[in-house]
């Protein structure tokens, strides 16, 4: 998962609830965060909690995209 923590806000006791790590954090990009959940966690609550919290900016899936077609555009 993908979040983006408001500025100062203090988001480790929400992580710590949910049972959520942090992988990979990008401070000079907004404190960007790629998070990992617990293996048996319920990724839709873990969203829904993240967003009613009103600590992050944003949250969204991080999720492999795969190419369905070749793009025609040749400029």
């Amino acid at each position: 998962m993908l979040a983006q923590p408001k500025p100062d806000a203090a988001v480790t006791e929400l992580y710590r609830r949910l049972g959520v790590r942090i992988r990979e954090s990008f401070d000079p990009i907004g404190r960007s965060q790629v998070l990992e959940l617990p293996a048996r966690a319920d990724v839709p609550e873990s969203f829904r909690a993240l967003r009613r919290s009103n600590l992050v900016v944003h949250a969204e899936p991080d999720c492999l995209v795969h190419l369905q077609a070749e793009p025609n555009d040749f400029r």
